[in-house]
């Protein structure tokens, strides 16, 4: 498999880095949208489902974690600013949706919350409507 793969890359039909352990291949543009689509000039903006449901899961079990909710606002802030930045931002990269999500490294204390729970909103949104409300809010995480 591997050396189709690699010969498939050296054609042009799939992009690759030049890295030989964990290559990630990726179909190049042309031809395969003309092929697999009737209107290749829409743009499709594909989503990796498993990373994207653990980080609901993620998400789902903090906010159902009495715990939180015992916190002080800035707690709860501190909390949330920790599972983004150590675990989901990573995940909605992957996922195909990190430019979604502002960096928490711009919001001080309290003010977090708002932002989190607005980037959970606009991810959320995203995947029900199937396109991208917002494409860069300015501060995509790393």
């Amino acid at each position: 498999m591997q050396d189709v793969l690699f010969e498939m890359g050296h054609s042009g039909l799939l992009n690759f880095p030049e890295a030989k352990r964990g290559r990630t291949y990726r179909f190049s543009g042309e031809p395969w949208l003309h092929i697999l689509l009737k209107n290749p000039d829409i743009k499709i903006n594909w989503i990796c489902w498993p990373p994207l449901f653990r980080a609901l899961e993620l998400i789902w079990n903090k906010l159902n974690d009495p715990v939180l909710m015992e916190l002080s606002m800035l707690g709860q802030a501190a909390e949330l600013r920790t599972l983004m930045t150590g675990q989901i931002a990573s995940k909605l990269e992957r996922a195909g949706l990190g430019s979604l999500v502002h960096s928490p490294k711009l919001y001080e204390g309290e003010e977090y919350i708002d932002v989190f729970l607005s980037n959970i909103k606009i991810v959320l949104n995203t995947i029900t409507t199937g396109s991208q409300a917002i494409k860069n809010p300015g501060s995509a995480m790393p």
